[in-house]
């Protein structure tokens, strides 16, 4: 174990001599602090081969043997576990943040859940009796799909993992490289013959894949599974949410080439990358929650709900407003790729809020002030006001980070937290941050008093050609983000951007 620690120790060190990662009061860049953070485990594992080799667990022996597969397949594989390792231990983002396993194990609502997922699929974490046990690809493909079987999926009905591979097949008109993408399980499928042919595609080499191999290989029941903590915190998705997945597999079977309108193609990143979505069975808890706090709990108006709220005192609404805002957020399911990722979910968070992920985590407001932020995403939400989020070079990515329940939830509980502490509203007056906040909780409170929508739904009405603006999921959205932004871009077929 001492050489592991070791090189860690290491890679902290180099991170934090590296002025691109402090604070600072200069503009950050989520994107390039991950970039920088990629490149480092990059570096280190390729120096630490040998002390960083996958254990190899019991559970898949006899379920096909790694010594079948192409060369570069094989390598592949067994980096596949160290790369997975070095990021779990590193931190995620700055130096003093905290690592990518420390946020699984910290993760308010789902930790327990999220961390005996790993398990079941191969991960053991460093103790004083046993070092970290990383499975290696063709490990964990085996102990995924042996997870299906005890929970009865067949595998056609859900999405396995798959290696992609590729090849550059020249140069378009304007210079850009042409690449072709297979996507292949290695458990059922055979790579090509002509493999020499083609590369492995790793994280470091292209992480987001173009749209249409992806949405090619989705139709056919396969899912990338890359170096990255992110890929696999796809699989531990479709584990904890079996109907989500197999929703979403159903309507992307379904799924014609035309079917890729440029709205199903926002929606589809939307719904596998970045949402968190209300428990479809949280009706009991929710009602349970409004009865216990004096409200109704037949479905109201927004407005409706803003005149009954605006009737409380300032303390009644504040206290109302936080813990309405916590009890939606015990109420979100992290079925995205994104959000499933506890590190990542919780590092965009803290950058919509100007906030450290530590500090986010802890609901510690002393080192940081929120609310002008929190006012950013309310002319957002409420005023048809543009994206503020600047945390990733692509407009998609940063916009399905803001018009997310987790986001919102959050923005409505650090709002109820600085006027409960008094904190410096940074120019809001008083009556305004007030007004704000029961805009915030008029719509909590109207996505509380609905039956939760099921996976189901949410999959059938995002993945289709044309989302009509009218029926209940798109409707809901829309009431909640009053913004032009998901009218014209995310329902409907989508327009040019």
């Amino acid at each position: 174990m001492g050489k592991l620690q070791n090189l860690y120790l290491v890679i902290c060190c180099l991170l934090a001599l590296s002025p691109t990662s402090l604070i600072g009061n200069e503009k950050r860049s989520t994107y390039n602090l991950r970039q920088k953070m990629q490149e480092r485990v990059q570096q280190q594992c390729a120096t630490a081969h040998r002390s960083l080799a996958p254990t190899h667990r019991g559970q898949t022996r006899g379920l096909g043997p790694a010594s079948s597969l192409p060369s570069a397949a094989k390598e592949h594989s067994e980096n596949f576990g160290r790369f997975i390792q070095a990021e779990l231990d590193l931190p995620y983002g700055r130096p003093d943040d905290p690592q990518s396993l420390e946020f699984l194990r910290r993760d308010p609502h789902e930790a327990a859940e999220k961390l005996q997922t790993w398990n079941d699929l191969g991960y053991q974490w460093a103790s004083e009796q046993q070092e970290a046990v990383s499975p290696d690809w063709m490990e964990f493909a085996k102990n995924y799909r042996s997870l299906l079987r005890k929970q009865g999926i067949d595998p056609k009905d859900t999405f396995v993992p798959a290696v992609v591979i590729y090849r550059n097949n020249g140069k378009t008109k304007s210079g850009k490289t042409k690449r072709e993408y297979r996507f292949i399980d290695p458990v059922t499928e055979s790579f090509p013959e002509d493999m020499e042919a083609w590369n492995m595609l790793t994280k470091d080499v292209q992480f987001n894949i173009p749209f249409d191999p992806i949405f090619q290989a989705m139709r056919e029941g396969k899912f990338p599974l890359m170096d990255a903590v992110h890929d696999v915190s796809h699989f531990v998705g479709f584990l904890r949410f079996p109907e989500f997945a197999k929703s979403v597999r159903q309507q992307m079977k379904i799924a014609k080439n035309d079917t890729a309108s440029r709205g199903f193609k926002r929606r589809e990143y939307w719904l596998t990358e970045a949402l968190s979505l209300p428990d479809p069975n949280g009706q009991k808890a929710n009602q349970q929650f409004l009865q216990d706090h004096h409200r109704g709990t037949k479905p109201m108006a927004i407005p409706e709900i803003e005149t009954q709220l605006a009737k409380m005192s300032q303390q009644e609404l504040v206290d109302y407003a936080l813990e309405s805002a916590r009890h939606l957020e015990s109420q979100l399911r992290d079925v995205s790729g994104g959000n499933s990722s506890p590190a990542e979910k919780w590092f965009y968070l803290s950058e919509s809020f100007g906030m450290r992920a530590e500090d986010l985590l802890k609901e510690d407001l002393s080192r940081s002030n929120p609310v002008p932020y929190i006012e950013a995403l309310a002319t957002t939400y409420f005023d048809n006001g543009p994206v503020t989020l600047d945390a990733n070079p692509k407009a998609m990515t940063n916009e399905t980070a803001t018009f997310s329940f987790s986001t919102f939830a959050a923005a409505q509980k650090l709002l109820a937290m600085s006027l409960k502490s008094n904190k410096p509203l940074a120019g809001l007056s008083p009556e305004k941050a007030q007004e704000r906040l029961k805009q915030f909780a008029s719509r909590t409170e109207f996505l509380l008093r609905q039956k939760p929508f099921t996976y189901q739904q949410w999959a059938k009405s995002f993945l289709q050609k044309d989302m009509n603006p009218n029926e209940p999921v798109a409707s809901t959205l829309s009431q909640i983000f009053r913004n032009d932004i998901i009218d014209d871009l995310y329902l409907g077929e989508g327009e040019k951007r």
